[in-house]
């Protein structure tokens, strides 16, 4: 997956020269192997901000983070920025419940909650914001062409 992502943002960026490059894996992908991707010696040049949030759905995840642990707690390891999507369809204490549990597995990342899928006006890019300039941010992490 490695090589064949650098040469599509490769490909993407010579092609097109976006300005920015938004990258959303499918269900359960690997982030690790696609923030490696990004930082490959012969893309590092090109990249001139990376940008990493991670998106839970709010009625699946007590499921399935029972179901794949280990999955849920290296996203949660790798953003300073956890979207809660969908809060709208889970009670007051689900939500509570869920919200704990992320902060267990990463206490400093920014916690954004979205109702019909939008976030309050301006709240994330002030909180994306406070995560880029927080010692806790380990990088910052959507990668947008240079």
């Amino acid at each position: 997956m490695r090589r064949d992502l650098a040469d599509q943002i490769k490909t993407v960026i010579g092609r097109w020269a976006p300005q920015r490059i938004l990258i959303e894996p499918s269900g359960v992908a690997d982030l690790t192997a696609l923030l490696h991707a990004v930082e490959q010696s012969d893309i590092q040049p090109l990249v001139r901000a990376r940008r990493v949030f991670v998106v839970i759905d709010a009625g699946a995840f007590l499921r399935d983070y029972a179901r794949m642990p280990e999955y849920f707690e290296a996203q949660a390891a790798l953003t300073p920025v956890l979207i809660f999507n969908k809060t709208d369809l889970v009670t007051p204490a689900t939500l509570a419940m869920i919200e704990n549990t992320l902060r267990t597995l990463n206490p400093r990342a920014v916690v954004v909650p979205t109702v019909h899928g939008l976030a309050e006006p301006g709240v994330l890019e002030s909180q994306c914001s406070r995560a880029r300039t927080s010692p806790a941010s380990r990088g910052d992490s959507a990668a947008a062409p240079r």
